[in-house]
């Protein structure tokens, strides 16, 4: 799940170098006390089997709700941290954890975090980016217009970071300022200044990114916004990022007084037969490990067991629900009721490589009264265990990207009458004066709802029932602009959803 996420989410493809600076870290105390030993505990114990039921939860939830969100790897990712905790503090206790704090504390860095968690730091910081960036363009007399992230030059169209991601370089730098804290010996408090330096520093230089795109590509055209000149240019700012922060490393590691070789051995604890107090004997040591072999042979039988399940379910499901029956998007109707299709709809490249549908529509529909209505939807085909794909968000999460701002409606944010079974949810954003209605719906394995306790016992149900619960997803969302007012432009967009009830089954919806 974790390869997984490194290889597809370019924003933590440090994950598979953590791993190694951690592993160089050990390498240079185990070298630096040669002559240490330590001595097991029971109280590792615990701790394994936390992680163990952390990381099983988080692969049963995947396997239920098929999200192939970062949630699911975030409490996959948290649940083998602490099995790695677990199993240094029972195989060599907690003088060893105490020794190898850096190395194994690092690996925490390789740990995704949840979406939401993410979007928190990096939507205001890629804001930031976007707005800092196009005063500058300006300054230097280039036109530009700016739509939320979305930049627009004569010759072609920017996206700060991809419609739904964060700043990617951030997390690496983070990540950097703590291996260079620590092997530039710049001590606690400054590593912790340099990691939080690593923030503005990454602001800075992804608006330098930004700038010199933009700058590049009004001189010498759209060939710098994207290909082998695009990355180029991303590659070069990133590495003086990284450069930078070095330099400040280095500076703080000069102010430092070298570490403290110690003395090999100070921690040995006696020969056998002089067992100090508290440490469990050899007896008890087979006996640990042999309880340790139990518990990890266990996780893996448990993994087995959810795959065999999962493959189970989805192939009964794909019987029930036969995926060939449904129609491509291509074929959707120009006409629904009586309001009828202008124009191709506004969804970018961007946002469909980012969320990666199996099908998308977006198109633009006139009302009787003139006004435009934008239908768009994306599909998910039910897909293998082994994917990790982007599930059907709210659009809480990706409008603000685009510099749209949430207003508190003052009549139902859930409507239940326009669709039998389904809940259609609606909300209202403004942006530079204008103010948008929004109604969508989303469909993820059942329908679930968000809440812990409605999972929780959906997960319990199918370990006793083959019911469906592995299938297509989906996203369905009808907006439009207020004219007149909020309310008219309401009952026109509910009205249109309506209309589109009878239609959406063929589609797979």
């Amino acid at each position: 799940m974790l390869a997984n996420v490194y290889q597809i989410n370019d924003d933590y493809s440090h994950g598979f170098v953590v791993p190694l600076v951690s592993l160089y870290a050990a390498y240079e105390i185990r070298k630096q006390y040669p002559g240490e030993s330590y001595r097991h505990s029971w109280w590792g114990v615990p701790i394994v089997l936390l992680g163990l039921i952390i990381i099983i939860v988080a692969l049963w939830y995947r396997a239920v709700f098929m999200f192939g969100s970062m949630g699911e790897s975030a409490l996959a990712g948290s649940g083998l941290f602490l099995l790695i905790i677990g199993l240094s503090v029972t195989i060599s206790g907690f003088e060893f954890l105490k020794r190898y704090l850096f190395p194994i504390g690092y690996l925490v860095l390789a740990v995704p975090w949840p979406e939401r968690l993410t979007f928190l730091v990096t939507l205001p910081l890629r804001t930031l980016v976007s707005n800092a960036s196009v005063l500058i363009i300006r300054s230097q007399g280039i036109p530009i217009f700016q739509e939320g992230n979305i930049l627009h030059l004569a010759n072609s169209t920017l996206g700060v970071a991809d419609a739904c991601s964060g700043i990617r370089s951030l997390w690496v730098m983070m990540a950097a300022a703590v291996a260079m804290g620590y092997f530039l010996r710049c001590g606690i408090l400054r590593t912790v200044v340099l990691f939080t330096l690593a923030v503005p520093l990454a602001v800075l230089f992804n608006i330098i990114r930004v700038v010199a795109t933009g700058v590049l590509v009004a001189l010498f055209g759209s060939c710098f916004s994207q290909g082998t000149l695009h990355e180029l240019t991303g590659a070069i700012v990133f590495f003086l990022g990284v450069v930078t922060l070095g330099a400040i490393a280095y500076l703080f590691g000069k102010q430092r007084t070298p570490r403290s070789s110690g003395h090999a051995g100070e921690t040995a604890v006696a020969e056998e037969g002089n067992v100090p107090n508290g440490y469990p004997r050899r007896g008890s040591q087979k006996i640990l490990v042999g309880l340790l072999y139990v518990l990890l042979i266990i996780g893996v039988v448990v993994q087995v067991i959810i795959e065999k399940r999962y493959n189970l379910m989805r192939a009964i499901d794909i019987q029930r629900i036969p995926t060939t029956i449904r129609q491509r998007f291509t074929k959707f109707p120009g006409t629904v009721g009586n309001y009828v299709e202008i124009s191709e709809g506004p969804l970018v490249k961007e946002q469909l490589e980012t969320l990666q549908p199996s099908d998308s529509m977006s198109k633009i529909y006139r009302s009787p009264a003139g006004s435009d209505i934008n239908l768009w939807s994306l599909y998910w085909e039910p897909h293998g265990s082994g994917a990790n794909v982007v599930h059907p968000h709210s659009p809480d999460v990706c409008y603000p990207v685009a510099g749209w701002h949430p207003v508190k409606s003052e009549g139902a944010d859930v409507l239940t009458d326009i669709i039998a079974g389904r809940t259609i949810n609606s909300r209202i954003f403004t942006k530079d004066g204008q103010t948008m209605v929004l109604l969508y719906c989303r469909l993820s394995n059942g329908d679930i709802s968000p809440s812990l306790y409605p999972r929780m016992k959906h997960m319990a149900t199918t370990l006793i029932s083959l019911k469906t619960t592995i299938g297509a997803q989906y996203v369905v969302v009808v907006q439009s602009m207020v004219k007149s007012s909020v309310g008219e432009t309401m009952k026109e967009a509910t009205d249109f959803f309506r209309l589109l009830a009878p239609i959406l089954p063929a589609f797979g919806i």
